[in-house]
């Protein structure tokens, strides 16, 4: 594939290479040909020199227009192959229907009932005969090895496949009876795989946000500030140039790995909602700063579900779900 994608565009700039010369040897011809043939009847009286001037003229003036022509028909030709692959995307239906109207919702309880789901062209099942309740306030922990079902369980909770009714619902509500928008609103999904935007921290921060919510909290206190102070990255944020208008490298390339979580969790934090979702989020981070930002969270009213592959950092919540093989295996304190 590589060597085809070289060889194509060889064979492109080799067509790009001669565009140029070819226009230029065209209107040179017409040039020659323009003096070899005007030449005479300018002798002979039938034209004047002003009139072979002009003609001579003309053909210069036609190099701009013809290239600019040509050059237009490049771009337009590789707009169109672009904007396929654009309109295939804006063209493709979901997966999923959210059935439901513009509800306003009041989180007071979700349930999993005998949850079964395998993942489109799987032979095996990623969870099966899955029953869970988690009540408002409370928190719970989900554990258990590699490829047991955890984050597939995240992201059924939140809609992004299709399940048969009754296996979530959320209120006593099948969860697609809901109104998508008013159903997400309720979760944060804080999710193992980080992405920080090239922008400041303080944006990357406020990024899910509304453009007009305060900068600040309980009066003076600077909302940046006060969120990244509880997930305990302050200090470090504060000491890179610039402090909290540093700008972040592409996923927060210039930050640690422990660095990058914490954000991501601020991130998340700061965004009012009735459930968060965190899916193993503390893995590159330190025992004894986890031990405090889990403190912080335990102080939270907020409906948590913890994926942690360490039993340390859900010792604070109220249960422990464990998975094995997308079964549950264990649910208790």
């Amino acid at each position: 594939l590589s060597r085809t994608y070289q060889n194509s565009n060889v064979e492109l700039a080799l067509i790009d290479s001669l565009w140029s010369p070819v226009m230029y040897f065209g209107v040179a011809s017409g040039t020659v040909i323009l003096l070899f043939i005007g030449l005479d009847d300018v002798m002979n009286g039938a034209v004047t020199l002003g009139t072979l001037v002009a003609f001579q003229r003309y053909i210069s003036k036609m190099i701009w227009p013809v290239t600019a022509l040509g050059l237009g028909l490049s771009q337009y030709k590789k707009g169109m192959a672009a904007f396929d692959r654009i309109k295939a995307v804006l063209l493709e239906k979901p997966d999923v229907e959210f059935r439901g109207g513009s509800d306003t919702m009041e989180f007071s309880g979700l349930t999993v009932r005998d949850l079964n789901f395998t993942y489109p062209g799987s032979a095996e099942p990623a969870l099966r005969n899955v029953n869970l309740q988690l009540q408002p306030g409370e928190k719970i922990g989900i554990t258990g090895p590699v490829g047991s079902g955890k984050s597939t369980l995240l992201h059924l909770l939140l809609g992004f496949y299709h399940l048969p009714p009754g296996q979530i619902t959320v209120n006593d509500r099948d969860l697609f009876d809901w109104d998508e928008e008013k159903l997400r609103a309720l979760f944060t999904l804080i999710p193992q795989d980080v992405f920080l935007f090239s922008d400041t921290v303080r944006a990357n921060i406020r990024y899910a946000l509304p453009e007009n919510h305060p900068p600040q909290v309980a009066g003076e206190i600077d909302l940046a500030e006060h969120i990244l102070d509880r997930v305990q990255i302050l200090d470090e944020m504060r000491a890179l140039p610039g402090g909290l208008e540093a700008t972040l490298g592409e996923r927060g390339i210039n930050l640690s790995g422990g660095q990058k979580q914490r954000l991501a969790l601020a991130r998340g934090l700061v965004r009012p909602t009735s459930l968060i979702l965190m899916d193993d989020v503390l893995s590159a981070v330190d025992f004894k700063t986890e031990e405090k930002i889990l403190n912080e969270l335990a102080r939270m009213k907020t409906s948590c579900l913890i994926v942690s592959h360490r039993i340390a950092a859900l010792k604070h919540c109220d249960r422990i779900l464990v998975l094995n093989g997308g079964r549950v295996e264990a649910l208790g304190r």
